[in-house]
């Protein structure tokens, strides 16, 4: 009893911690705030001024911006999400913050229970796991920014605990995973249900390596078949608007960023070590902030500004990695001979969700091209 009590308190510390962490930071420059906070602020207003106008009803255009605008075939329009429920009650502002703790608890508690009751962690590891997902550079730079179509990030565990997870009826998992999908939909968040894809696809190879008697094909098929049946009732109302709108636009944008692809990998890592890493080193060196800014534009080729590249993760993480990586080279693993062959396809699946994640981060290559 004792000891689930200190994991409960350890839990709810961690989730205090995070979440005061990162409203005080968005807010350390209030009230000038992340720029972005002036895109979809004012879209809140408008619907909620929909909403008192017309009462509870679907707001297919608004008269506010652009001269007449489409608003609910717009990808990015969050009429039916939390921040767009919390400025019922206070304003956008605050209301994306209060969506982002949300996310920041469901996120914490989901990853909490992946890691001890699928991967069977110890408690202790399994809440430093969590803590490690939820406090990532990627979410933070999102709400500091104002990208508040992102900030659903923390919700990308879910399909991946509901596909592992055996105990979750095959039907209740596809639920689980078509009820992720709406909250993305619904929020704006199509980069993050992309973004959720990519996980999927790299983290259940990897599980399947730690643990191969976890991945279990008939509950996995069927839960994918119940999400898509539930995501097409769920979600169908809402995409068949946004791909009629689309469509009205021709697709001449491309994404391409000339440098090589050895500067653009190195981009990828510095993304990776990003702000809370090489930060507080530049303090201590006395060196301006702005010297990383450049060099990940400078290696990445894009013209964009950290927060929208930084995808860090904890220093305490990269250190632990790398003792990890020290203990498997010092100590020859035992070779596990058995489903050789399903070890095979798992690593073939691996590779190729790896290269298809490194093409669409850099922009270039034949599965980015055709996709």
């Amino acid at each position: 009893m004792k000891h689930r009590i200190l994991i409960t308190a350890l839990i709810i510390m961690n989730i205090l911690v995070i979440g005061l962490f990162i409203v005080q930071y968005t807010s350390a420059t209030y009230p000038l705030v992340g720029s972005d906070y002036q895109l979809f602020g004012p879209r809140l207003i408008d619907s909620l001024l929909h909403y008192k106008v017309n009462g509870f009803s679907i707001q297919w255009y608004t008269p506010s911006f652009g001269a007449g605008l489409p608003a609910y075939p717009n990808p990015l329009q969050m009429q039916f999400s939390f921040p767009q429920f919390f400025t019922f009650i206070v304003n956008p502002w605050v209301a994306i913050l209060m969506s982002g703790v949300v996310y920041i608890i469901i996120g914490f508690l989901v990853t909490f229970l992946f890691l001890r009751d699928i991967l069977e962690f110890k408690p202790l590891s399994a809440i430093l796991g969590a803590s490690f997902f939820v406090a990532n550079g990627f979410f933070i730079e999102q709400m500091v920014v104002g990208h508040a179509d992102k900030i659903t990030f923390p919700l990308i565990v879910i399909p991946v605990y509901a596909l592992l997870n055996r105990k979750i009826p095959a039907w209740l998992a596809g639920l689980f995973i078509s009820l992720t999908g709406v909250i993305f939909l619904y929020s704006g968040g199509v980069y993050i249900g992309v973004i959720c894809f990519f996980t999927t696809i790299i983290t259940i190879p990897i599980v399947y390596f730690l643990k191969p008697s976890i991945l279990a094909w008939r509950k996995v098929v069927p839960a994918i078949f119940w999400g898509s049946f539930f995501t097409i009732l769920l979600c169908g109302s809402k995409l068949y608007p946004v791909i009629a709108f689309m469509q009205s636009f021709p697709r001449e944008v491309h994404d391409q960023y000339f440098v090589n692809w050895v500067t653009s990998i190195g981009g990828l890592v510095l993304q990776l070590v990003g702000i809370m890493t090489t930060f507080p080193f530049l303090n201590l060196i006395g060196k301006s902030s702005l010297v990383y800014v450049v060099r990940l534009a400078t290696w990445t080729g894009s013209p964009y500004g950290f927060w929208e590249q930084d995808t860090s993760v904890s220093p305490v993480l990269i250190i632990l990695l790398i003792y990890g990586a020290w203990l498997m080279l010092t100590h020859k693993p035992h070779l596990d001979k058995r489903n050789l062959l399903k070890k095979g396809i798992a690593g073939i699946c691996l590779f190729f969700s790896i290269i298809l994640v490194i093409q669409f981060s850099t922009a270039r290559g034949f599965l980015f091209d055709a996709l």
